[in-house]
């Protein structure tokens, strides 16, 4: 399964893809609440700043499953620069996500490297 693929780059969409589960579940859960006008506002506000952090990380973990399974260090490195773009659109989930960025930068690496021994 792993040769001449970077175990660091799968571990990477791994922990990526257990996080968008994750704030799938949440998100969805999220906005069935129905309160009063405040919450709702506040709720909607959220809303806003998180749809694009959700759209990102998804956009993000279908490239890095592209990257893992077609061998490519692109498609790797793509998808942990939107890792970062993801995480600085919200900021609060920065544990969640530092992981899934090391180990996409060291995957890329690392698959440059099988990449480049394979060729020879």
């Amino acid at each position: 399964m792993f040769k001449g693929r970077s175990v660091t780059a799968f571990l990477a969409v791994l922990f990526a893809s257990a996080y968008l589960v994750y704030l799938i579940i949440s998100f969805k859960d999220f906005n069935n609440q129905s309160e009063e006008p405040a919450g709702q506002f506040i709720r909607a506000l959220l809303t806003l700043f998180l749809l694009p952090h959700l759209i990102v990380t998804i956009i993000a973990v279908i490239m890095g499953w592209i990257g893992f399974g077609t061998k490519s260090s692109g498609f790797i490195l793509t998808s942990a620069i939107l890792y970062c773009v993801s995480l600085f659109m919200f900021m609060f989930v920065f544990f969640y996500l530092v992981p899934s960025i090391v180990l996409g930068f060291v995957g890329y690496a690392n698959q440059k490297k099988l990449s480049r021994n394979n060729v020879l």
